[in-house]
């Protein structure tokens, strides 16, 4: 795992705690799993959020980006501004507000992000078969995140794939009714049984 550490260029190119993700590694390694980038560099999404999508050089190179899913947007402003309870009580109202113009390029740069995985998922499971576990941030796993776009993407193949959406919910009480709908599955990590829990653990039975 070291040598992968180093040929990854991982300190400076993901810029997280190795500790974090060294067990995931070690398990796909363990269990012979493919391990599969699947993001765009990180050079061209600054590009975008800098410049704006139309004025960039290789645009021809990038997936069409579907900027018109207004929950989406709105979505996006609120995690700019509010805390994450907030935020998930607005998306449950369909008001639809007016974006901020100056908002624009940083959500074009969000769209690339999440359409450019979604693109290059569909791509690796047509050509490979077989199922695959997809690990993102928390604001691009919401069923309307990566998850739509690449349903999306893989109908237009003529070889339409399904994608379950799974968010970690580490917010609010344990009232059931608190819980957010928008993914497929909520792994609740409080409370009894919850990943907190399981998490805890699965890290004794490391030492």
């Amino acid at each position: 795992l070291q040598a992968f550490h180093e040929a990854s260029h991982f300190s400076e190119v993901w810029n997280y705690d190795w500790s974090i993700y060294e067990p995931l590694f070690r398990y796909l390694r363990l269990n012979k799993n493919h391990l599969v980038g699947l993001n765009i560099s990180q050079e061209k999404v600054r590009a975008v959020s800098r410049n704006g999508i139309d004025e960039i050089d290789f645009k021809e190179e990038l997936p069409t980006l579907n900027l018109s899913v207004a929950k989406h947007r709105r979505r996006f402003e609120d995690m700019m501004r509010l805390p994450v309870d907030e935020v998930l009580q607005r998306m449950k109202n369909d008001v639809v507000e007016k974006p901020s113009p100056k908002l624009d390029r940083i959500y074009q740069s969000q769209c690339l992000w999440e359409e450019y995985m979604g693109e290059t998922a569909s791509q690796y499971l047509q050509a490979n078969g077989g199922r695959l576990m997809l690990f993102a941030g928390f604001n691009h796993v919401w069923r309307d995140g990566i998850p739509d776009r690449f349903e999306r993407r893989s109908a237009e193949t003529g070889k339409p794939l399904k994608a379950a959406s799974v968010m970690l919910w580490h917010w609010g009480g344990s009232d059931p009714e608190s819980i957010p709908r928008f993914a497929d599955y909520v792994i609740c990590m409080r409370g009894q049984g919850g990943g907190d829990e399981l998490t805890a653990v699965a890290l004794d039975q490391r030492t």
